[in-house]
């Protein structure tokens, strides 16, 4: 589970993905940080959902790609009326408000740091998740 330093890091690569003019660096600081902030975040959900796993599985999928295919364009309207950094701004501006909403599910991340850890010990065994470690 990430903690705020991890945010306040993917807030600075959404930052800098705005600012910076070079398209090698906005390839890298996509592929690193925001594919593992994907990563990350669809491992939480999984873990603090109170439905099992192939249940809590499509709702999320559903919103995620929705907003996957919708933000592109949004960020495309956005970026014509009023330039091209505004969408990474906004970008920016949603992941620090995401430290608030982490900050307050304080039991449900404890939760997710417990399973995760339970996760860890070789031979465990995590019943929400039906999955074995080894």
């Amino acid at each position: 589970m990430p903690g705020t330093g991890t945010k306040l890091t993917f807030t600075y690569d959404v930052l800098v993905i705005g600012v910076v003019d070079s398209r090698t660096a906005v390839i890298a600081a996509v592929i690193v940080f925001i594919g593992t902030n994907n990563t990350i975040t669809t491992q939480a959900f999984m873990t603090v959902a109170p439905l099992p796993r192939p249940i809590a599985s499509p709702p999320y999928g559903f919103i995620r790609f929705i907003g996957g295919g919708l933000a592109p364009f949004a960020a495309g309207k956005l970026a014509a009326a009023y330039g091209d950094h505004l969408p990474f701004s906004i970008g920016a501006a949603a992941i620090v408000a995401s430290i608030g909403v982490r900050a307050s599910g304080h039991r449900l991340h404890a939760g997710v740091e417990e399973t995760q850890a339970l996760q860890l010990v070789p031979g465990s065994l995590d019943a929400d998740a039906d999955l074995v470690t080894a």
